[in-house]
């Protein structure tokens, strides 16, 4: 299997964990700058595709980061939940990117609530 990772139920004691928001809104349907809260730095959208969505993400320089990603729903969670699972890509010691693709014609309001730690 690989290794597992045990982190704590608390941040108290990380030093090296960034946590913030990223208010996506409707999947595709929001591109440019995104508004971000917490530690995040930046964020904007594009929109490859009528059902695709591509953020990147900034944060401040962590080493080895590992992510982890909730999806709220801010609408209707039978409209909300026709996404596939974020999908991280190029994932740097400052940056990645999220991909998002919605399942269906709907539209959503979500936000994601990210973690990112130092391994």
């Amino acid at each position: 299997m690989g290794n597992v990772i045990k982190l704590p139920l608390s941040d108290s004691g990380i030093s090296q964990q960034i946590r913030g928001t990223v208010a996506v809104g409707d999947i595709a349907g929001n591109p440019g700058a995104l508004i971000v809260t917490g530690g995040l730095t930046s964020a904007s959208a594009a929109v490859p595709t009528s059902s695709t969505t591509n953020i990147t993400l900034n944060f401040p320089s962590i080493p080895n980061p590992i992510v982890s990603i909730v999806v709220e729903s801010l609408g209707t969670d039978i409209l909300d939940n026709d996404i596939t699972i974020p999908i991280v890509r190029n994932l740097t010691n400052t940056s990645m990117e999220i991909f998002i693709e919605e399942t269906g014609p709907v539209g959503q309001n979500i936000t994601l609530h990210i973690v990112i730690t130092a391994q």
